[in-house]
């Protein structure tokens, strides 16, 4: 998108995981957003093929 004011960039998982050098992960660790901590039922692995954003909670060790 041109003359947007922020960036967007899509990383996979093996360039997330070097952002949390020096954090010890909180379970469940980097995974799929749907599947960190999930109140409901876990998204199928069709649902999970189409959703390509992480998440994970880093704790200073």
């Amino acid at each position: 998108m041109t003359g947007s004011a922020a960036t967007f960039n899509l990383r996979t998982h093996a360039e997330l995981v070097p952002f949390f050098d020096g954090f010890d992960l909180v379970d469940p660790g980097l995974v799929q957003a749907p599947l960190w901590r999930p109140d409901g039922p876990v998204p199928g692995r069709r649902e999970l093929a189409r959703i390509g954003g992480y998440g994970g909670v880093g704790v200073k060790n």
